[in-house]
């Protein structure tokens, strides 16, 4: 299949579907028939291969057509690569790059991103002990950052309309600091990701969705408690934003939102 992959691949930059039916040419219709269990369906054979092609170096992401994803071949993509990283060394720097991005953190964080053991992690973090100092973060006992990190900023009021799985609600712990007691049951249960969320200074504020009306897009937010004047500003901000990213008109309303997961 991996071999299969390479030679599908070679010059060319193919989306998902083109792939798939590349190596159906290749290998047999057997590789496209939809068996394996997905999201609201079934997926074909032959993507049981796309993570150990992407760890074997085959393939990698290339430029997107239009909304759709595009494999390439890594080594064409790319040009010559060293043959081998030392990996103890690389998981260095990818903490460090994680620490810089997302720190302060304690090792808990780390295992929850790198899907790793807490002990693993605090091994981890152990061996970058003299690049980091222990901060004080309410929430968070044990937290380290880089040493010499930034002081953060005052936060600045935020509203923001999150849409399902954004990056900070899918990975911001403790879960209890973002989604507050008085939010609906149905987000009470570990992880807001599956909804879309309104955002008020970083906590889970009520729930949007959006439908399209031939080129007009209608918005609808449901708050938890009532926004004041400025979130409201805010809050019409975020979605001209939204229209400007479909590229059309957009009507904002407030009213009830079912919290309906996307799953």
């Amino acid at each position: 299949m991996l071999a299969a992959i390479r030679a599908a691949l070679d010059g060319r930059s193919l989306t998902r579907d083109e792939l798939g039916q590349a190596l159906a040419d290749r290998l047999g219709a057997w590789v496209v028939e939809p068996v394996l269990p997905a999201f609201g369906g079934r997926w074909p054979r032959w993507q049981l291969a796309l993570g150990p092609a992407a760890q074997a170096g085959v393939l990698a992401f290339g430029p997107n057509r239009g909304t759709r994803v595009c494999y390439v071949r890594l080594d064409q993509w790319l040009g010559r690569t060293p043959p081998s990283v030392d990996g103890r060394r690389a998981l260095r720097e990818v903490c460090r790059r994680y620490l810089a991005a997302y720190g302060p953190i304690t090792h808990v964080e780390l295992a929850r991103w790198l899907a790793t053991t807490p002990a693993a992690a605090r091994a981890l973090l152990r061996e970058l002990d003299d690049e980091l100092e222990a901060v004080e973060v309410e929430g968070l006992p044990g937290a380290v950052q880089l040493v010499g990190a930034p002081e953060p900023e005052p936060a600045a009021e935020s509203v923001l309309l999150l849409p399902h799985f954004d990056c900070y609600v899918v990975g911001c712990h403790p879960r209890r600091r973002l989604i507050p007691s008085h939010a609906p049951a149905a987000l009470q249960a570990g992880t807001a990701a599956t909804f879309a969320v309104l955002v008020v200074d970083g906590v889970v504020a009520g729930l949007w969705q959006r439908h399209r009306r031939g080129r007009r897009l209608e918005l609808r937010v449901d708050p938890f408690r009532p926004l004041g004047t400025r979130q409201r500003r805010l809050l019409d901000e975020q979605a001209e934003r939204i229209g400007a990213f479909f590229g059309g008109p957009v009507e904002l309303q407030m009213g009830r939102v079912e919290p309906r997961a996307h799953l």
